[in-house]
């Protein structure tokens, strides 16, 4: 009986620890693309104000 309980609680634990780490994978990827986003987004945002900083300057 206590081989059977011992595989059982095997069994879970690698269910758990996988359910973890594709939890922890999930994670990741979002952070990585909130992150990409939020690159990308402070680029063009610099970009935009350079272009009117220009903008002002070459009109005055």
């Amino acid at each position: 009986m206590s081989n059977i309980i011992k595989v059982v609680l095997g069994i879970l634990g690698l269910i758990i620890a996988f359910a973890l780490i594709s939890f922890v994978l999930k994670l990741i990827s979002m952070i990585s693309t909130i992150v990409i986003v939020g690159i990308i987004v402070g680029v063009v945002v610099s970009l935009i104000r350079r272009g009117r900083s220009k903008r002002k300057n070459t009109a005055a």
